[in-house]
């Protein structure tokens, strides 16, 4: 009793210690190697393009190297994994044991009405048996089981062929985008210098109008009210030349 009370204060500061264990914060160092060693793992597992990349051989590779793909594929394995689990717990459970014992001497004894020794048991012994349970209740919650992890697996099969058929979808309309920005590229440089031209020219149209054409002189004046009210115009002629006419 006194060396237990003896330990028991030096066992107190490692019990406490394992209490008080914190995670600790992940600093950005951290993070930012982790993320450059994702970023060059997934780079050396997708194989440069060789050629000329038509839209088959885009979708393909698309599919092939998805990474968020390839998690849900592996997600619908281990689903499917689980079912085939939960399908076996189903069968009987089967117990199998082996037992041996082998001693160094042969245990003999003697009784006090006879002078000789005997054994009533051999130096080595061997046993083995077999036996099998199988519960019916255990089959029932089984099979209930089973029929969920199956729903299951199909709703993540079905979640790999919906995120494929979006990876098909957006790698083509992506592929498209850019031949159709490759072919555009050379005729918007074209066009864009026809319009500099254009505008150009339009410029110099207008500044020689402009030039040419002498400021305009009014002679009349006009007064307009407001809609809906009568409008007055008037207008200011020059007196007439006199003539005299002698006889």
């Amino acid at each position: 009793m006194t060396r237990s009370f003896r330990i028991l204060p030096a066992l107190l500061p490692i019990l406490t210690a394992g209490c008080a264990t914190t995670i600790e914060p992940v600093n950005e160092a951290e993070v930012a190697g982790f993320s450059m060693a994702l970023h060059d793992t997934l780079a050396a597992t997708s194989p440069p393009i060789e050629g000329t990349l038509d839209s088959t051989e885009a979708v393909t590779r698309a599919l092939q190297f998805n990474h968020s793909l390839l998690a849900e594929r592996l997600d619908a394995a281990l689903a499917k994994a689980e079912t085939r689990i939960e399908a076996g717990a189903a069968l009987p459970s089967v117990l199998a044991e082996r037992d041996e014992w082998r001693r160094n001497h042969q245990p003999y004894s003697r009784s006090s009405a006879s002078p000789n020794y005997s054994t009533s048991s051999d130096i080595a012994n061997l046993t083995r048996s077999i036996s099998a349970t199988w519960n019916v209740l255990d089959f029932g919650l089984t099979l209930l089981r089973t029929s969920q992890a199956a729903d299951r697996a199909r709703q993540k099969d079905e979640n790999v062929r919906r995120i494929a058929a979006e990876v098909t979808e957006s790698t083509r309309a992506t592929y498209w985008r850019a031949v159709a920005l490759q072919a555009l590229v050379p005729r918007l440089k074209s066009l864009d210098s026809s319009f500099e031209e254009a505008l150009a020219l339009s410029r110099k149209a207008a500044a020689e109008i402009r030039s040419s054409t002498p400021p305009a002189t009014s002679t009349s004046s006009a007064t307009t009210s407001r809609p809906g009210a009568r409008s007055t115009t008037s207008f200011r002629a020059s007196p007439a030349p006199s003539t005299n006419c002698a006889r």
